[in-house]
């Protein structure tokens, strides 16, 4: 659920802390992968605010713990996962 903030007629929004940084390998319908907010979601999204084409601040990074997940999904003709 976002927040919405209005100050001097700026909108700033505010998020909930949940973020995806994930790297993962599947076979089939079977996947295995790693979140981290660290030590992949961080180096790489900040990664391209600190190209000198780009003069945006970098994202804060969470104090979130890195988790393992897996599992066995369906196939979907209409996604990436």
């Amino acid at each position: 659920m976002q927040k919405i903030i209005l100050i001097l007629g700026m909108i700033a929004l505010q998020g909930v802390m949940d973020r995806m940084g994930v790297l993962y390998v599947g076979f089939g319908n079977w996947r295995i992968g790693y979140n981290s907010e660290k030590n992949i979601r961080g180096p790489i999204q900040n990664g391209f605010h600190s190209l000198p084409i780009f003069k945006y601040p970098s994202f804060e990074v969470l104090n979130l713990s890195d988790r393992l997940y897996g599992g066995y999904y369906s196939l979907n003709p209409y996604t990436l996962w």
